[in-house]
């Protein structure tokens, strides 16, 4: 946890956050099924969405709530493929766009994808 704290608030270039002995404690008691990877996305999401830097155990849980609640509707939400595909696409690129402070550039090189072929996407979703 600490670990992912010290990569964002670098790799985000944002402050530090402090997580509270009660947060430690919600976080100890969460599944995260031996997943790292859900570990360093839910630490992500913290420090795009709270501006504090104090990190307590109801801010913690009101991004756990939203998360899961999001990722219910999201899938169950019923919408043909190539709907459910676009809106993925949307909120996907407009996320990482913002975690890149709105540079299609670097947003480009931490996709693994060539500008031009991002630049046509967001085109193409009409993400400015």
């Amino acid at each position: 946890m600490e670990h992912f704290s010290r990569y964002f608030a670098q790799e985000l270039k944002r402050p530090y956050k402090h997580f509270t002995e009660s947060a430690i404690q919600k976080f100890a008691a969460q599944q995260f099924k031996g997943n790292v990877r859900q570990l360093r996305n839910l630490i992500e999401r913290i420090y795009i969405l709270i501006d504090s830097t104090q990190i307590t155990e109801t801010e913690l849980k009101n991004i756990l709530d939203y998360t899961e609640s999001a990722a219910a509707d999201f899938w169950n939400e019923t919408k043909d493929f190539k709907d459910k595909k676009r809106e993925f696409e949307t909120k996907y690129l407009t996320t990482q766009l913002k975690i890149n402070e709105g540079s299609i550039s670097k947003t480009a090189e931490n996709l693994g994808m060539h500008i031009s072929n991002l630049s046509r996407k967001l085109k193409e979703l009409k993400i400015t």
